[in-house]
């Protein structure tokens, strides 16, 4: 079988998904009127939860741990390595920079320099997930995505209940 026939089929097959899924899941009047699995592929597809956030996570809890352990592993290296050259005797007090030095960078400066690029991530994460807040907050209160603002209240004797005319002072 040719390779280009799986991957057409496939593409076929994914298209022909995509549009039932969006012909008989996807609708606005739909959400909250589909069983369990349905409802779950509406609400994965619709966005309203962000796997991003514990992707994130995970991944900025191995990096720490792989940099510290990396860092450790090699800083124990670099003692082999200057063992070896003392044993072999060419040692020079620039083999401490070079066989010790990275790995105990790494091990106490590393998790720092993944903290703030992941922080600077979730960031942006947050930030969305306050826009989304928001966005449904606006919505909720009659307002429309563009933010339409509320009616200002009529307060009796200001003079504001007809706009055209001046305010008493």
């Amino acid at each position: 079988m040719l390779t280009s026939v799986p991957g057409i089929l496939g593409c076929i097959l994914a298209l022909a998904a995509t549009i039932l899924i969006y012909v008989f899941i996807m609708g606005k009047k739909k959400d909250g009127h589909l069983p369990k699995f349905l409802q779950t592929l509406y609400d994965l597809f619709n966005f309203k939860y962000l796997f991003i956030e514990n992707i994130l996570k995970f991944l900025y809890i191995f990096t720490t741990c792989a940099v510290i352990l990396v860092g450790i592993f090699s800083f124990i290296g670099g003692f082999f390595g200057i063992f070896k050259a003392i044993f072999k005797g060419y040692f020079e007090f620039s083999f401490l920079i070079t066989f010790l030095l990275p790995g105990l960078c790494l091990a106490l400066i590393g998790p720092f320099a993944v903290r703030i690029v992941y922080e600077l991530s979730m960031m942006a994460v947050l930030l969305v997930k306050n826009v989304i807040e928001i966005n449904n907050k606006i919505k909720g209160d009659g307002g429309d995505a563009f933010g339409k603002a509320p009616e200002m209240p009529k307060i009796p004797g200001l003079g504001n209940d007809d706009p055209t005319k001046p305010a008493d002072m």
